[in-house]
């Protein structure tokens, strides 16, 4: 925790414009998601292929002989490229957009629930992380890809508020952390339960179901609002038109 405090306030501008970026655009997603596709897929394909990109960049990079700074490079841009890249295709081919908004909605709801309840059971603990946690982001990832796959906009409120709030939990822990360090337990590869740790992370799987709540009511709200209002326009149209023959 020390070295992790150090480190946070060695880069406290770079955190601090991270997560107030990834509040708004997770805010977006939360509010907006289903209203705006096609932003909304750029958005969602970069953060997913962005994430996993930059989860296993570290490892990859350890095991070349590529000098520090290097790595470091290597590690910062690759995710923001392959993230680009696969916004860019998810608009080009919609059904690839909705497969990466699917997963991402999916993992990120099986990331809350890991650090809810399911980090109690870590089955195995493979290198820095744990079995249980591979198992509920990746099985939640395949199930969200195909739910939305199959169904597409009759779920697509369900999966951009579920990213937004998972989203919107994150970035507030990063800047919580500058407060306490503990609030970044929830972003280790494993959930720590010593002491009283525990007690920063749970707090956020609540937030993350509360905010996933709320923004599922504002887009159903939106969504009816602009229901009634097109069947009012069309309405008004079909008033409006003039027979052409008066008999």
């Amino acid at each position: 925790m020390d070295q992790l405090k150090s480190d946070l306030n060695d880069q406290m501008a770079s955190s601090i414009v991270m997560a107030v970026a990834l509040l708004l655009v997770s805010s977006f997603l939360l509010f907006w998601g289903s209203r705006l596709v096609r932003p909304t897929l750029f958005i969602t394909s970069f953060l997913a292929v962005g994430v996993a990109t930059l989860a296993v960049m570290p490892k990859i990079v350890s095991h070349t002989s590529a000098t520090e700074n290097t790595s470091c490079l290597l590690v910062g841009i690759t995710p923001i490229a392959t993230g680009v890249l696969a916004g860019c295709v998810a608009l080009c081919c919609l059904t690839l957009g909705m497969a990466l908004l699917g997963a991402g909605a999916g993992s990120a709801a099986g990331y809350a629930l890991y650090i809810g309840i399911l980090y109690r059971w870590p089955l195995e603990t493979i290198g820095s992380t744990t079995l249980m946690l591979i198992l509920s982001t990746s099985l939640g990832a395949f199930v969200g890809a195909c739910i939305i796959v199959r169904l597409q906009k009759s779920v697509l409120i369900f999966a951009t508020s579920a990213i937004g709030a998972c989203g919107a939990v994150a970035a507030m822990a990063m800047l919580l952390a500058h407060a306490n360090v503990r609030f970044l337990g929830s972003l280790r590869h494993s959930v720590q339960v010593d002491g009283h740790d525990y007690e920063f992370i749970w707090p956020q799987a609540l937030a993350a179901l509360a905010l996933f709540a709320v923004g599922v009511l504002v887009q159903c709200r939106c969504a009816a609002h602009q229901r009634r209002k097109t069947a009012s326009q069309t309405t008004a149209l079909r008033n409006a038109q003039v027979p052409l023959i008066v008999p």
